[in-house]
């Protein structure tokens, strides 16, 4: 990049030294009279981040990391920077790039997201070719990964085994016999599916002396009770165990403070079931697979790079 377009001074600069100086990232000073309007705040192999280049960065994706904290939003938006920036420079090894149709199609999906007044406001804090550049240079990282994760995919290989085991710890959170530990991801992206799983329909009935707990059995079978849904994780474990070994009709008796009787009739069971989502945990597994593959690759691209912090 040229120095002309990363930094503008309203004085000229004293020694080309002092240019250098900045260009491989160490600190200068300058007279009182001078005033940088654009500063290098990062290089990734040569390739200089500025200040404004994270600015607008910011400006256009900081709704993607739901943060208020400013300093969190630098921090984050350097790092994806950074990490952006050796993608694109493995975009340039690998010979990807974008064509100008392409570019005016990433910018009119971009535009066509607001309205003709709030694209107004917006171009009042940032360029058209800012713009352009910000979510070109985000198609074409991408692209990156896509293409890497594509490959990765062909060598990954989930174990009936490992479904299994991942199928079971889901069932017992479920059941309330466990924690979300390894599970969470997953549950939260199926969570309104999975909690109509695992879930018994009873009929309760209180009575209040032993001759009245033989007439309602006697007669439970006419009664044809409605009965309720409750979670298997909202009941006591002890009487939780007692409805997982019920089958539909089954009854469970409680002896209740004096002569009353609690009366538990199952009515109905919603169970997990291991073929209805075999499929998700395996696809689900996959792309974890893959998440990890990815993460280590671009651990090793980033440990052969030269990478400088300026500021932060």
């Amino acid at each position: 990049m040229n120095i002309g377009s990363i930094m503008k001074i309203k004085q000229k600069i004293v020694t080309i030294g002092i240019v250098s100086s900045l260009l491989i990232g160490i600190t200068f000073i300058m007279g009182n009279s001078e005033e940088i309007i654009d500063k290098v705040i990062a290089s990734v192999n040569g390739k200089i981040i500025t200040e404004k280049e994270l600015e607008n960065e910011i400006f256009l994706r900081k709704s993607e990391w739901e943060l208020k904290n400013k300093e969190n939003l630098r921090r984050i938006a350097l790092e994806q920077m950074i990490e952006e920036n050796l993608l694109l420079q493995e975009a340039e090894k690998e010979g990807l790039t974008l064509t100008s149709d392409i570019k005016e199609k990433i910018f009119s999906d971009f535009k066509r997201r607001f309205s003709e007044e709030e694209f107004k406001e917006i171009k009042k804090h940032i360029s058209v070719d800012e713009i352009k550049r910000v979510w070109g240079n985000i198609v074409l990282s991408n692209g990156v990964l896509s293409r890497h994760k594509k490959e990765i995919e062909k060598n990954i290989n989930i174990k009936k085994e490992d479904i299994k085991i991942f199928y079971f710890k889901l069932k017992q959170y479920l059941q309330g016999e466990g924690d979300k530990k390894g599970i969470e991801d997953f549950y939260q992206e199926y969570q309104d599916e999975l909690e109509k799983t695992e879930k018994v329909k009873i009929v309760q009935i209180i009575v209040k002396s032993e001759n009245q707990l033989k007439d309602t059995l006697s007669s439970l079978s006419e009664r044809n009770e409605e009965g309720i849904w409750l979670s298997l994780r909202d009941i006591k474990p002890d009487l939780r165990e007692e409805m997982l070994s019920l089958k539909n009709g089954g009854i469970k008796i409680i002896k209740e403070r004096g002569d009353s009787y609690r009366i538990i009739q199952l009515k109905g069971t919603k169970k997990l079931l291991f073929a209805e989502w075999e499929k998700r945990i395996e696809d689900y597994l996959k792309r974890e697979k893959i998440k990890e593959h990815l993460k280590r690759w671009l651990k090793e691209v980033k440990s052969k790079a030269e990478i400088r912090i300026i500021a932060k």
